[in-house]
């Protein structure tokens, strides 16, 4: 098999005078590059770009990997919340004829019914008041402090009320 010139030349693309003509300028070309040593050196700066562009892509993976592994540890920790406050709401006992106000998300002042212990134990930071994640309406629950404090880390706008926080 012959060089491309000659395979063009047979296909009748191009003639003899338009193939002197590109070897002409792919020999300046190659001059204007420094011969051997500017190709070698094109070719390494080449690999280089090429090297830099996959670290960059390796580091752009490495990031979106850690970002949805937070994600997903974000999810565990809320569905980890919601079953606390799920299983240590306070209930019914501790109801009674006392009124206890607390501000709502969105600025109103709602109460919640509770003994004059509960309502004791509220003010001293020993209960908090959250928002009951179970419910597909807007209702509060009672919770022990730990369980508010953590409510209050990941969700902020989920406690509601904890004295001394």
């Amino acid at each position: 098999m012959g060089s491309l010139f000659d395979e063009l030349k047979k296909a009748k693309l191009i003639d003899k005078k338009k193939a002197k003509q590109l070897a002409h300028e792919s020999r300046v070309a190659k001059k204007k590059k420094g011969g051997g040593r500017g190709e070698e050196l094109e070719i390494r700066q080449k690999r280089e770009a090429f090297e830099a562009k996959k670290r960059e892509e390796a580091e752009r993976k490495r990031q979106e990997s850690k970002r949805l592994q937070a994600g997903k540890k974000r999810q565990a920790e809320l569905a980890a919340l919601k079953q606390k406050i799920q299983s240590q709401a306070i209930g019914e006992e501790l109801r009674g004829e006392r009124r206890f106000f607390f501000v709502d998300e969105e600025g109103f002042i709602p109460f919640l019914a509770v003994s004059a212990s509960t309502g004791l134990r509220l003010e001293a930071g020993e209960l908090g008041i959250v928002r009951d994640p179970s419910k597909a309406y807007l209702a509060y629950c009672i919770v022990p402090r730990d369980v508010a404090l953590s409510c209050k880390r990941l969700i902020p706008e989920w406690c509601r009320f904890l004295n001394g926080a």
